[in-house]
């Protein structure tokens, strides 16, 4: 009697527990996509349907692209849907579903067939004796005249026998115990708790990009074995055609893998082992093992091991491995280890392990490990390891590892490992190196940047008003890196009698002293307009300083130090015989003319500078 109201008891639990799941898998969701990757769809029905999702990174093909479309459709026909080509299952744990790996699954949340009795759950026998649940029986071979002989009503059940409904709920339960055994080590897609430090993130990032390396790898390797090993080919050692079918493999060329093949005009074959010329087009509906020669191109379904040569283009519906050369493309619908040239451009719809020349342009729908280079443009939707080099611009919407070097411009959504080095200008997101232009952008950077105008989102900007002995008064505004930053400086000399201003730029950097101190080492460069809105004459005061400051608050310095200024001037006033400007003091150092026909005055003298830094 205990034992059958224990089985009440875990009965009743199981009853509520698939109501749960069932209101959970029932929930209304409408999905419509177009090879996108299974990661993407988790993360939008957690956002669009608040259902949480748990799994482990390295078990599930978060990669996989999937195409899905479905309206008003319960969660569980969309899992199934999504799940149908891959080994991976999922099971309602709380209010959360679990996704994990299942080789050779058949379905989920079905009726289950062939279970043998668990180890965990006693024997229960009927009133004839005879076990109800053995490892010899399963479920659906059980009946009430197995048991007794007499099959009773269902208002008659009887005493210390379970239906087979009970006792596959029971093997449920115990796939459920395991899920939540799982669900102790997996990583949850659910809301943000705490931020991960940086270093803690570089590490995940490089983990991550290991696994899509090593997934990578895998396809390629999976790719390769597909239809190379397919029996039902007819394998012949040489064929020639003029434009199939006129060729000795006749009406069979697309039952063919040749070993040996010419085609005079077009060929057409299920593969090729071998070598392949073609006056024109060499066709091949699967694969390819060597070598393939074509005036005008090689078009293959699926993957290529070996060489393409076209005088026009090489597309390809799989991976490649090996090397494409074209005069204007090189299309490969998959990851690949290989090496492509074009004339014009590459485009390749997944990873990349190897090297993209192009004359204009190169795309990649994946990871980059190698080298991009082009005459316009480098554009990746994924990450970027060694280098890219165009004349215009490159493109990562992920991490960089290596130089970014362009003509024009240098964006990267992730984070730069290395130098963006560009004509006009660079924008990351995080950069570990140095930014190298016109115009430098980035949130945060560990490094130099470079340029006129820096602009660092977390960085160092600071405003300085000063007095000197050159020009009386003076403001500044400085952006960059602690380390290094630029001076955009506005300053003024003058009386009621004359007047002097000059607008300069320059460099510097900060070296932290504690808490309370700094030091500055600044270089500036001014233009004088001498009592003139515009002074057209060399008229240039350059200045070197040092400062040391001292924090008054939280973001405020007084600051104070020596500087030495050289004033180089071929200006000469209407009232004045003398070459040079009147702006340096009468201490000057050096005052000496220059120059044979054309005379350069140079000053040189030592001055002070104090003022306040916020």
């Amino acid at each position: 009697m205990r034992r059958v109201v224990f089985l009440i008891l875990i009965s009743l639990c199981l009853n509520f527990s698939l109501l749960a799941q069932s209101e959970l898998l029932d929930t209304q969701v409408s999905l419509q996509y177009t090879e996108v990757s299974l990661e993407r769809i988790i993360r939008d029905i957690r956002k669009n349907y608040r259902i949480n999702f748990s799994y482990v990174n390295n078990l599930i093909p978060l990669d996989k692209k999937v195409s899905i479309n479905v309206k008003n459709q319960p969660l569980k026909a969309a899992l199934d849907e999504i799940f149908k080509d891959m080994e991976v299952g999922y099971q309602v744990v709380g209010n959360q579903i679990v996704l994990k790996n299942e080789p050779k699954k058949t379905s989920q949340i079905e009726r289950l067939e062939g279970l043998t009795k668990p180890s965990y759950l006693p024997t229960i026998t009927g009133a004839s004796g005879v076990p109800i649940y053995t490892k010899e029986r399963s479920p659906d071979e059980i009946s009430y005249q197995d048991t007794t002989g007499i099959r009773p009503t269902q208002s008659q059940p009887l005493e210390g026998t379970i239906s087979e409904q009970m006792m596959a709920e029971l093997l449920r339960a115990k796939d459920k115990m395991e899920g939540l055994l799982a669900s102790a080590n997996v990583s949850s897609i659910t809301s943000k708790v705490y931020p991960p430090s940086r270093k803690v993130s570089e590490k995940k990032q490089a983990r991550r990009e290991k696994q899509l390396t090593e997934q990578t790898d895998a396809n390629l390797q999976e790719q390769d074995s597909i239809s190379s090993e397919n029996t039902d080919y007819i394998k012949r050692p040489f064929q020639f055609t003029f434009v199939s079918p006129l060729g000795t493999n006749g009406m069979e060329s697309g039952e063919v893998v040749n070993m040996v093949s010419f085609n005079l005009i077009m060929g057409y074959a299920a593969g090729l082992e071998g070598a392949e010329f073609g006056g024109l087009l060499n066709i091949e509906r699967d694969y390819v093992k060597g070598v393939q020669f074509a005036g005008f191109g090689n078009l293959v379904r699926n993957h290529v091991t070996g060489s393409q040569f076209a005088g026009f283009m090489n597309v390809n519906g799989g991976a490649v491995k090996g090397a494409q050369f074209a005069g204007f493309v090189n299309t490969t619908g998959a990851g690949s280890e290989a090496i492509q040239f074009a004339g014009f451009t590459n485009v390749l719809l997944g990873n990349v392990k190897g090297a993209q020349v192009a004359g204009f342009v190169n795309v990649t729908k994946g990871n980059v490990q190698g080298l991009q280079a082009a005459g316009f443009a480098n554009v990746t939707t994924g990450s970027v390891q060694t280098a890219q080099l165009a004349g215009f611009t490159n493109v990562a919407k992920d991490n960089v590892s290596g130089p970014q070097i362009a003509g024009f411009a240098n964006v990267s959504n992730g984070r730069v490992d290395g130098a963006q080095v560009s004509g006009f200008i660079n924008v990351a997101r995080h950069v570990k190196g140095a930014q190298v232009g016109i115009i430098n952008i980035a949130d945060t950077i560990q490094g130099a940047q470079i340029g006129l105008i820096n602009i660092a989102k977390n960085g160092y900007r600071r405003v300085e008003i000063w007095a000197s002995d050159a020009l009386y008064a003076n403001i500044a505004y400085k952006m960059g890196t602690r380390g290094f930053h630029t001076i955009f400086a506005l300053g003024a000399q003058g009386d009621l009698d004359y007047f002097r201003y000059g607008y300069g730029f320059g460099i510097g950097t900060e070296i932290g002293l504690g808490n309370r101190f700094a030091v500055n080492i600044d270089a500036l460069g001014y233009h004088i307009n001498e009592d003139e809105i515009w002074t057209s004459k060399l008229n240039e005061l350059y200045q070197v300083r040092s400062t040391l400051g001292v924090r008054l608050g939280n973001h405020s310095y007084f600051f104070a130090g020596p500087a030495i200024n050289v004033m180089v001037s071929q200006f000469q006033g209407n009232d004045s015989a003398n070459i040079g400007s009147g702006l340096a003091p009468s201490w000057t150092r050096y005052d000496e003319d220059h120059g044979r026909w054309e005379k350069t005055n140079v000053k040189l003298w030592p001055g002070i500078h104090a003022g306040f830094r916020f």
